[in-house]
């Protein structure tokens, strides 16, 4: 089936995006900053307060069940966006 011709198409948001502005929502740093290697107390500056809404607002986004042990386990950026696109991956599959 074709899509009519006035259908604009949108680029899609890549899972590391919708992360990097989740956490930027969450704890409140430019996106800039949150690069890929990024750790989340020391670069990002997540304490223990944030690390909670942190790991609400990632559940909620990704729709995966997330234990703040798991985010502290994971620590850097690249290792959480891993953490999510496994548990993505677990969810499509069941």
């Amino acid at each position: 089936m074709t899509e009519p011709s006035n259908v604009v198409r949108l680029p899609a948001i890549t899972l590391a995006g919708r992360l990097r502005r989740v956490v930027h929502e969450s704890v409140g740093v430019p996106e800039s900053m949150i690069t890929d290697t990024a750790s989340l107390d020391d670069e990002i500056g997540v304490d223990s307060l944030t690390l909670v809404s942190l790991q609400v607002n990632i559940e909620t986004e990704f729709r995966i069940s997330l234990s703040v042990a798991d985010l502290l386990a994971a620590d850097r950026f690249d290792r959480i966006l891993e953490l999510i696109e496994d548990r993505v991956a677990d969810r499509r599959a069941a």
